[in-house]
């Protein structure tokens, strides 16, 4: 099972009371193209984890694990 960068980041996100926007903001991104990244309208780079990983206080690893539990929902 593969999981989600995405879903590792909005999990960090919930599971540390952090707002979307003070993260995107930290990380050097606008309120929008975070967004975009985290529901999968704009790919999240391999250089784009590192700002983001330091905004959220954690290591790229972290963000890995914490979306390894993630499963795509199966259209219906």
């Amino acid at each position: 099972m593969t999981g989600s960068v995405a879903a590792g980041i909005e999990r960090i996100i919930r599971d540390k009371g952090f707002v979307q926007g003070a993260i995107a903001a930290r990380a050097g991104f606008s309120d929008q193209q975070f967004c975009d990244m985290l529901k999968g309208r704009k790919i999240i780079r391999a250089d784009y984890l590192v700002p983001i990983a330091k905004a959220l206080g954690v290591s790229v690893q972290e963000i890995y694990d914490a979306g390894k539990e993630y499963q795509p929902q199966e259209a219906v």
